[in-house]
């Protein structure tokens, strides 16, 4: 018996169920359809379908052997019949279809999509390389154009919303750069993984996260913008972007995953603003050209690392170039490694021949605590307490003599602050009273805000409840976090 090499769909039917025309089989030369499934159409050349046709089913034509098809104006909704089919080589959507997949129609060159279509994937369709894709479109599905080895061009449209993962990923020969609108909000897990030639990608929207791998073996990507409220980078999100020296990523940041930016080997200078920010492991290690790195916030502990540590194990690891770091807010901890900045060596800061600034705002006793382990400090490594920058001027705040006031009764202590400069009285309400607090073996664990009244004058007084455990140190900052008394402990 011959196989299967045209299909006629009688005139009068309006639907094809999905798989109609799927698997292997012999049943003659010429299949004329009036329901039903049937078997044996991967040698099918030639498909007939009538006026009358109003929905095609899942997969109804998958592996079918067309080249190419005429689909009826009739046909409305969803249209994704033609996955599969390897020989289809170009296809005229009619208006009405919404949503379009091609996955694995290897040969598939070119496509007509009408106005009316708001979603489309065509995963693996490697002979691809141009497409127009119409403003009605708002959401490119899962792994859209993964695969996609020949797509050269693309355009985004001005009405998209959402962007699936792996959308873009081993679009290998995608060169040209991408603007993303401003409904796009959030960038996918794997969005570009892969893709090795695109040069440059801009997030015009408020966007919010960036996803796991989003960017990762971009080889070729040297510049990227997002916009918009970031607050997480995902693991891996911009690992091996090698060529990438330039990146605008604006919002609070709360959280940079492991190996983020690992292998990241052109960058120079990276400066977050950051809100409780937490550093994984890795997130800039390998980063051979980096210089300078700035976190304009505080960086706290990492909620899915089970050491705690504010900056992960290997967080910097062999940076050679790194010679600045600036800290403008608390640290929750240092992993171990963070800063080792040549191979083999252990500790928190090696570099030999690189002089290594570190701008930390707080106190050299803050910083004791916060170090990992094991963690020494190198000849060619110089730390600047008190500190925002190099080129920041801070005039510390000169205050009177401070003396503890107890209240036996309500077992608080007050602490009055008098500004030595009438002047600077209004830098008063800046001045912040904290308890730091130590576990049983001395450990540090964490800070506690205490209640500051109004400033009257010159003076501003701050009470605190004073602890029941003796693990405990109270620490008075002024606005530039530059300590003004020495901490107090066993106050009685």
């Amino acid at each position: 018996m011959a196989l299967i090499k045209k299909i006629i769909i009688n005139d009068g039917i309006t639907a094809i169920g999905d798989y109609a025309f799927v698997s292997k089989g012999e049943i003659g030369n010429t299949v004329v359809y009036s329901g039903g499934e049937y078997r044996g159409c991967s040698y099918v050349e030639n498909i007939e379908l009538p006026d009358t046709l109003k929905t095609i089913g899942d997969c109804a034509f998958e592996g079918c052997g067309i080249t190419n098809i005429d689909i009826p104006d009739g046909v409305t909704g969803t249209m994704y019949g033609l996955c599969g089919c390897g020989a289809l080589s170009e296809i005229v959507i009619p208006d009405g279809v919404t949503a379009v997949a091609f996955s694995s129609c290897y040969s598939l060159e070119k496509v007509d999509l009408p106005d009316s279509v708001t979603e489309v994937s065509f995963y693996s369709c490697r002979s691809l390389k141009k497409i127009d894709l119409p403003d009605s479109v708002t959401e490119l599905g899962a792994r859209a154009f993964d695969g996609c080895s020949n797509l050269t061009e693309v355009n985004i449209p001005k009405n998209l919303k959402r962007v699936g993962n792996y959308s873009f990923a081993n679009c290998k020969n995608l060169s040209s750069g991408l603007v993303f609108p401003e409904g796009v909000t959030e960038i996918s897990p794997y969005m570009f993984s892969g893709s090795d030639k695109i040069p440059s990608i801009k997030f015009m929207g408020n966007v919010k996260q960036i996803g796991d791998s989003a960017f990762s073996e971009c080889t070729n990507l040297n510049e990227i913008v997002i916009n918009g409220n970031v607050e997480s980078i995902g693991k891996s999100a911009f690992s091996r972007c090698e060529n990438l020296n330039e990146i605008v990523i604006k919002g609070k940041i709360e959280s940079i995953g492991d190996y983020a930016f690992t292998r990241c080997s052109n960058i120079k200078s990276l400066e977050f603003e950051t809100n409780n920010v937490s550093i994984g492991d890795g997130a800039f290690s390998y980063c051979n050209a980096l210089e300078s790195i700035t976190f304009n916030g505080d960086i706290e502990s990492f909620p899915n690392n089970s050491t705690a540590y504010g900056v992960g194990v290997g967080a910097f690891r062999e940076c050679g170039n790194l010679s600045t770091l600036i800290f403008k807010g608390d640290i929750g901890k240092f992993g171990n490694y963070a800063l080792s900045r040549s191979k083999g060596l252990n500790g928190l800061i090696y570099g030999p021949g690189t002089k290594l600034d570190i701008y930390y705002y707080g106190t050299e006793e803050m910083w004791n605590n916060i170090k990992g382990s094991s963690d020494t400090i190198d000849d060619d490594t110089v730390i600047h307490y008190n500190s925002t920058g190099p080129t920041d001027e801070i005039i510390p705040l000169e205050v009177a003599t401070i003396t503890p006031v107890v209240n036996a009764e309500t077992n608080t202590v007050a602490f009055p602050v008098t500004v030595v400069d009438e002047s600077r009285a209004p830098e008063l309400e800046q001045v912040e009273l904290y308890v730091a607090e130590y576990d049983e073996a001395g450990r540090f664990t964490g800070l506690k805000p205490c209640t500051k009244s109004a400033v009257e004058g010159d003076t501003v007084t701050i009470t605190a409840d004073i602890p029941e455990t003796d693990n405990y140190k109270f620490m008075l900052w002024d606005g530039n976090n530059v300590p003004l008394m020495d901490a107090v402990t066993n106050i009685e």
